[in-house]
């Protein structure tokens, strides 16, 4: 909670000093965390943290939408529609939600 704290704070260095050494890395997994890194606007820890998220559950469907979310926000719509176009691979029952959510991100707006 102390490591989230920081990060909440803005003290990214001794998060990470702190983190390192109990979870084996700056960016954990856990949703406290990855809370703290929306919280800031670091989408960049955030792709890193829902990527592990996807590597290691790569049939979960939820996990590919929100490392697509994350693509958008970080303004990267080619990757937000190269995600979504996998969970429509993935599990066909997502095809009309997806097909909704590419026509939304190619037409500039937010889905």
């Amino acid at each position: 909670m102390y490591g989230a704290s920081l990060l909440y704070a803005g003290d990214k260095k001794l998060a990470q000093e702190i983190l390192e050494p109990i979870y084996g890395t700056s960016t954990p997994s856990d949703d406290v965390f990855l809370k703290a890194y929306l919280h800031l606007g670091d989408y960049k820890t955030v792709i890193t943290v829902l990527t592990r998220r996807v590597v290691e559950d790569p049939t979960n469907p939820q996990k590919l939408f929100s490392l697509a979310s994350a693509y958008f926000e970080a303004g990267d719509r080619e990757r937000a529609i190269q995600t979504m176009q996998k969970v429509a691979v993935l599990d066909p029952v997502f095809k009309q939600q997806v097909d909704f959510y590419i026509k939304e991100i190619k037409a500039g707006r937010h889905p």
